[in-house]
């Protein structure tokens, strides 16, 4: 499984939160370079029909895969900052009276 980039995380959010709904206004906002606003042009899609929309898109089991998948990255992104800490930590409790025995200690 590839390591998944906070901006990913955020850009996922961002288009789960805003689904079924025009998001032009957003990413205007956003500040995006004019080099992005061309590049969106290649991947339109369509234009969004807000006349047709039904309730019935919501909660689709996509949305909630998605919304899984960011929580178990979150979840991995947590446990690995944990256990490197604890990492850190095991180490200086060893070598801390390593060294400390060697400087007084040894002769």
């Amino acid at each position: 499984m590839r390591k998944i980039k906070w901006k990913e995380i955020i850009k996922n959010e961002i288009l789960i939160q805003h689904k079924g709904q025009d998001a032009t206004e957003i990413f205007e906002c956003i500040g995006h370079s004019d080099r992005s606003k061309e590049m969106m042009k290649e991947y339109e899609i369509g234009i969004l029909d807000t006349d047709s929309q039904n309730d019935e898109n919501e909660g689709s089991d996509t949305d909630q895969v998605v919304e899984n998948q960011i929580i178990s990255n979150e979840i991995e992104r947590d446990f690995f900052y944990f256990g490197k800490k604890i990492f850190v930590f095991g180490v200086g409790f060893i070598l801390i009276p390593v060294i400390c025995y060697l400087l007084f200690f040894y002769k």
